[in-house]
């Protein structure tokens, strides 16, 4: 690696890594706002954005894959002052990339645990006011495994 000069498109897509993901890192949050006060309209319109920059972050991924041994590499010390500059700027936002995608992690788990406990509660809800109207709920299983629900009213109203 004598005289390595850093890859100006290598640095290019780790900034724009970084940015995408506090972006979506910002949607994360949002969703978790949005879960918590049970925004469903703004939860629709955060997963559309979600998705995009989900999107983004994969033509991204795609970019920065021959870069990565670039990350994982002592700075060569016969590069001049400059490019060991640049490479160690490049390995710093990568490392502060890494952290920015953990607290991702934390948060989406987090969102996920609470859309689990809003659809437990749905659920209990529904239970309750079929046993109130004494109806019985049924979970059955179609052919691709997926649930399906039938309800049955075991109420007999005469006239």
């Amino acid at each position: 690696m004598d005289g390595y000069i850093p890859n100006q498109n290598a640095a290019k897509t780790v900034s724009a890594l970084q940015k995408c993901v506090s972006i979506f890192l910002d949607q994360l949050s949002a969703e978790r706002d949005f879960l918590l006060n049970s925004e469903a309209e703004k939860l629709s319109e955060i997963t559309k954005d979600k998705q995009q920059t989900l999107n983004e972050l994969t033509l991204l991924e795609n970019q920065i894959r021959p870069y990565l041994p670039l990350f994982s590499n002592e700075v060569p010390q016969d590069s001049d002052s400059k490019n060991k500059d640049e490479l160690q700027t490049m390995q710093r936002q990568w490392n502060e990339l890494s952290g920015m995608l953990i607290e991702c992690q934390k948060i989406n788990a987090e969102n996920g645990t609470l859309v689990h406990t809003k659809l437990k509660q749905t659920k209990s809800a529904l239970d309750q006011l079929y046993s109130l109207c004494n109806i019985s709920n049924s979970v059955t299983y179609n052919e691709q495994g997926n649930q399906q629900f039938s309800s049955q009213s075991n109420r007999s109203v005469h006239v």
